[in-house]
């Protein structure tokens, strides 16, 4: 549904359940990733620690040997708040690459039907190895618009080789091959008596962009910068009474936007609270909330939260300063270094958007 604003005077107050293309469509929920721990033994939470832990609201997910090296990457499409000519070149998709794992065990299955149709979907095979007996089954299908590799990958560990395969096709015929060593793909046709080995060419996939990104779609300010003067003041006075703010001057310090209804702006502030505390770093939080009540509801979360940083209002004649078209996009902090110079502009939140925040106070 298309956004709708409010009448009230600031520009900030929004009507949720009519939707909103400035906010999240799902309430900024963080992206999971789960690494098994062993058979019965369950899984461990290695969002964080993976990479994967993003902000973005996802809408497909799929596992594949990308780069054929024995182990699952992933592909990830996101969507864009706002998207339009204004906010071309924003990541739309995310790729993972999994470097871990790759220098253990592994054989990868490909299935060609005959009786069952040529992509064998719903096709099971049975992997028999030093350690045990592993299923899969070839889907048709594994997300929300998305498909997995159809080529089925088995992780073997420290096993060199595996002892025996079953297909058990969709047209109910049953066959068992002999096993392979590990390391190899392997095709099985229908009805033939073998598989026939596949030769796939390994490569790298490219990393993570090293160059500094000078300009952060979406957002008027550009890291390397001077930080453009504001006004701002406080949360319970007019915004006619606002004043162009006197940034501190001789030392780095941290304009962190946010808003009540941000569902991941509190994880965000309570973290810059702990490193405003210990490390005497200075911290703005400019609340992005509407008129009618603000104070109370800044006074509340502050409290809830354990905020005691500044925390102040911004002109609405101000947002385009900040937000191109005055599109609000938060959780967001601009880190400026102590000559008043945008060092980083940092979207979403994450352990390592904490560090760069450290990294900033220990800056000459």
């Amino acid at each position: 549904m298309a956004a709708e604003q409010t009448g009230d005077t600031t520009g900030f107050d929004r009507t949720l359940e009519e939707g909103d293309a400035n906010m999240s469509m799902s309430g900024f929920e963080r992206h999971f990733v789960a690494l098994s721990k062993g058979k019965g033994s369950g899984f461990q939470d290695i969002s964080g620690c993976s990479g994967a832990d993003a902000i973005q609201d996802g809408r497909a997910a799929i596992f594949a040997d990308l780069d054929n090296d024995g182990d699952a990457d992933i592909f990830s499409t996101t969507w864009t708040q706002g998207a339009g000519p204004e906010d071309l070149g924003r990541p739309g998709h995310l790729v993972y690459r999994n470097n871990v794992g790759a220098e253990q065990g592994w054989i990868r299955v490909t299935l060609e039907g005959r009786a069952s149709g040529r992509d064998a979907w719903g096709a099971e095979v049975r992997v028999t190895s030093a350690l045990g007996t592993q299923t899969k089954v070839k889907m048709g299908g594994s997300g929300f618009v998305s498909q997995f590799d159809p080529r089925l990958l088995f992780g073997l560990g420290e096993a060199t080789s595996v002892a025996s395969i079953e297909v058990k096709w969709p047209s109910g015929l049953r066959q068992t091959f002999p096993g392979v060593p590990a390391g190899t793909s392997i095709r099985f046709i229908e009805g033939q008596e073998a598989g026939e080995v596949v030769e796939e060419q390994r490569f790298v996939l490219a990393g993570p962009d090293t160059h500094p990104v000078v300009k952060v779609p979406g957002i008027n300010l550009k890291r390397g910068r001077k930080m453009r003067r504001l006004r701002m003041g406080p949360v319970d006075q007019p915004a006619s009474a606002y004043d162009k703010q006197s940034w501190v001057k001789g030392e780095p310090f941290v304009v962190n936007f946010w808003a009540t209804w941000c569902a991941s702006c509190d994880e965000e502030m309570r973290d810059l609270q702990r490193v405003a505390d210990a490390h005497g770093l200075k911290v703005y939080g400019v609340n992005l909330d509407g008129d009618k009540g603000r104070a109370q509801k800044v006074a509340r979360f502050a409290e809830e939260h354990g905020i005691t940083y500044d925390l102040v209002g911004l002109h609405p004649d101000d947002v385009e300063e900040v937000f191109r078209k005055g599109k609000i996009r938060i959780p967001l902090s601009v880190l400026v270094g102590a000559d008043g110079v945008v060092v980083d502009i940092v979207e979403g939140w994450d352990r390592t958007h904490r560090n760069r925040v450290i990294a900033l106070t220990r800056s000459p």
